[in-house]
């Protein structure tokens, strides 16, 4: 058995349905799911039955006395029978392909864990949190490393399950998986890393970790605990600088940050002064670490005191409390972040050794440095995630942020001015004509010639090992190729690429701003359901003289708010669209995602009303999700003997016409080279016997350097 998920269950009857089924239907085989009523007082069994009937091979039961996480999961470890096994919170939920490219990754290299990101889930929108260790660990060296940023939490992770022989949850303790994490370091060599958001955290009020008392100086006992462990494993001196960077982070760091939820003055000083007390004792000269000197968040955690502790509460306890005035509202952002924070870094010999490398200044605030961008961009680099409160204060000027746009847009420009005009939301991001569209300015042909030359010269090396083989391009028009306020730069770089690509080539045609909204997502870099089906019907012209596949129908998901990725990029989700498809027929085929064969995408559980939402969760993207997620190699056999075999070579464009072009074709290969280095395009059109090789992309596709080819 490849997997073995465990999922200790208390009281969660509003959440554990959708637990479950997010488990039951994974694309993974040969795996169990071992379900622990640890006690519970509501429904959740009854729930539970529901799926135990309907899942009777697949779901395990056992039924317990109330004793705590720890024990739960200690003895799900004792009947587990995986080769690794997952630790699921049963007010959570993972994504449907968690589990294989979780253990699909443990085997390429037989790691010990597999972690990979996390989304919280927060009742009016989304965040993803990076896991912090970017790059699979195969040494020593690099594992001390990456317990410095590690993400302490059993749930994003898989395990292997001879660890546990080594190694099990301790009992008895709140916030047992930051305790543990630590001591899992002793018996663990090498790390892999899925750098996906697959783990989905679900941040309620009364849960445990998000809910600050008595209970909070468990944090102190827990890494008391800790350091014993590897003091008496002979370990302490080995670990010395990792331990210590990373007890100081989470006693004035992640402890004090909670405290801040004390209404209690007073308590929170106490709070504070037991704080520094064990720091003292513990690591009484942690200012000599070099871990501290390399990020923002080490360099506050280097001037914590009670002053610096003591301001953050009073900022906390203002945030809290209405304001009625967006002006009053926005001096206060001035007031109680910027300066305090300002005061904080350059009153320290440190800082300012480091603000000269590190930091970016606040910048000057006026009306045209707002229209340009340039006061977002900087403050986005001022405000990063690197100190305490990020999170708050990165919300606060997200929301002043688009406050002052909308504002700026209301009142200062007219209509003749947004005319063929672009405002900044930030992030090289703009709007168009005063209008809502997500976008980024067309790029100019002299800034990328130089990228899409080295890469056609490339193309053209392979084309030319391979005259038996037909190739074609198709070129996808977009916000990165056309400027709307100068038509005159638009189609130039088709033009370019055209002339000097040795392949038949076609584009999806942008002629004007009004087409580009037909086409396009408000929030996202994806086409939409017309604009991709205009690609199908484009690139069919151009490489057969086949019948065009006809939608049977439109379907539009009043149910599904559509957020794309540029909603996240600026954190504005004021913008909201229905998602929508076309309702494509194709005769029956297979398909192998990297090697097994599975279902790719989801688009007849999406028109069989079967995907349910939330939309109060902000920055759903549907697109990956209905049409299919990015994979190094897609297979599609549609058993058509007389047809020819199809090569692509895009990003995650295709993925919307990947089906409907395949339906044209014996069996058709997608290829997507952001995830390998070592692709060899001419043995693999020898060994598939593909006469036909279709290359997909926009701008980037074009320009960015990991679409390079081997062979």
């Amino acid at each position: 058995m490849k997997i073995s998920v465990i999922v200790p269950v208390y009281n969660v009857e509003k959440y554990i349905d959708k637990c479950l089924n997010s488990l039951v239907h994974q694309t993974i085989d040969n795996y169990e799911i071992i379900v622990i009523n640890d006690g519970t007082k509501d429904n959740s069994v009854e729930i539970i039955n529901k799926y135990i009937r309907n899942y009777p091979k697949l779901i395990r039961f056992f039924d317990k006395k109330n004793e705590g996480l720890s024990k739960t999961r200690n003895l799900g470890i004792k009947y587990a029978k995986g080769e690794y096994i997952s630790f699921i919170d049963s007010d959570d939920w993972i994504e449907l392909n968690m589990l294989e490219k979780m253990y699909n990754k443990a085997k390429t290299n037989d790691f010990d864990v597999v972690v990979c990101n996390v989304n919280y889930i927060y009742p009016n929108r989304k965040k993803t949190v990076l896991s912090n260790i970017k790059k699979d660990i195969l040494t020593v060296k690099n594992l001390k490393k990456s317990m410095v940023n590690i993400f302490p939490t059993a749930c994003n992770k898989i395990y292997k399950k001879t660890i546990f022989d080594k190694i099990l949850f301790k009992n008895n303790v709140l916030y047992e998986d930051v305790e543990f994490t630590y001591r899992l370091y002793l018996v663990i060599s090498t790390i892999g890393v899925v750098n996906e958001a697959l783990y989905n955290y679900l941040q309620r009020e009364n849960a445990i970790t998000s809910t600050f008392n008595d209970n909070i100086f468990d944090y102190i006992s827990n890494f008391n605990g800790v350091v014993e462990y590897y003091k008496k494993a002979n370990k302490f001196n080995l670990y010395h600088k990792e331990l210590e960077y990373a007890y100081v982070r989470y006693i004035y760091a992640v402890m004090v940050k909670g405290m801040t939820n004390f209404n209690d003055t007073n308590k929170f000083k106490k709070g504070i002064k037991v704080a520094i007390k064990n720091v003292k004792e513990q690591f009484p000269k942690y200012r000599f670490n070099s871990y501290f000197y390399t990020s923002l968040k080490g360099i506050y955690l280097l001037t914590f005191s009670k002053f610096t502790a003591n301001l953050f509460y009073k900022i906390k306890r203002l945030k809290n409390k209405s304001i009625k005035s967006n002006q009053f509202f926005l001096v206060f952002i001035i007031l109680t972040l910027f300066i305090p924070l300002f005061y904080i870094f350059t009153n320290n010999k440190e800082v300012s050794i480091l603000e000269n490398k590190k930091l970016a200044s606040f910048p000057t605030f006026s009306l045209s440095s707002i229209k340009n961008g340039f006061f977002q961009k900087n403050v986005d680099e001022f405000a990063n995630d690197n100190f305490i409160f990020a999170e708050e204060i990165k919300k606060i000027y997200n929301d002043s942020k688009n406050y002052i746009n909308n504002q700026f847009k209301e009142k200062f420009l007219s209509k003749d001015m947004c005319v063929n005009n672009y405002v900044s939301l930030g992030n090289d991001l703009y709007n168009y004509n005063c209008d809502n569209y997500m976008m980024y300015k067309g790029e100019n042909i002299k800034d990328v010639k130089a990228s899409i030359v080295d890469k056609l010269n490339n193309y053209n090396n392979i084309i030319a090992k391979n005259a038996d083989v037909k190739f074609y391009n198709y070129f996808i028009e977009s916000d990165y190729s056309n400027d709307f306020s100068n038509s005159k730069n638009n189609s130039k770089i088709f033009n370019f690429i055209n002339n000097n690509l040795n392949a038949t080539s076609s584009r999806l045609l942008i002629s004007d701003y009004e087409q580009y909204k037909d086409y396009w997502y408000k929030t996202d870099h994806h086409w939409n359901y017309k604009g991709s089906y205009q690609g199908y019907v484009d690139i069919i012209h151009m490489m057969s003289e086949d019948e065009i596949l006809k939608p049977l129908n439109k379907r539009c998901f009043d149910n599904l708010i559509f957020q794309g990725s540029r909603a996240r990029l600026v954190g504005d989700f004021s913008v909201k669209e229905n998602f929508c498809a076309y309702d494509i027929k194709t005769k029956p085929f297979t398909t192998m995602i990297d090697g097994s064969i599975k279902n790719y995408g989801n688009e007849d559980k999406y028109f069989n009303n079967e995907i349910k939402e939330n939309n109060s969760i902000e920055g759903i993207n549907h697109y990956g999700i209905f049409y299919g997620a990015d994979y190094l190699e897609l297979i599609y056999d549609f058993d058509n003997p007389k047809k020819e075999n199809l090569l692509i070579i895009s990003s995650s464009f295709s993925n919307a016409i990947n089906r409907l072009l395949a339906s044209h074709y014996n069996k058709t290969y997608k290829i997507d080279l952001r995830y390998t280095n070592s692709f060899n395009l001419t043995n693999y059109v020898k060994k598939n016997n593909i006469k036909n090789v279709l290359f997909i992309g926009d701008t980037i596709f074009y320009a960015a350097p990991e679409f390079k080819i081997g062979g």
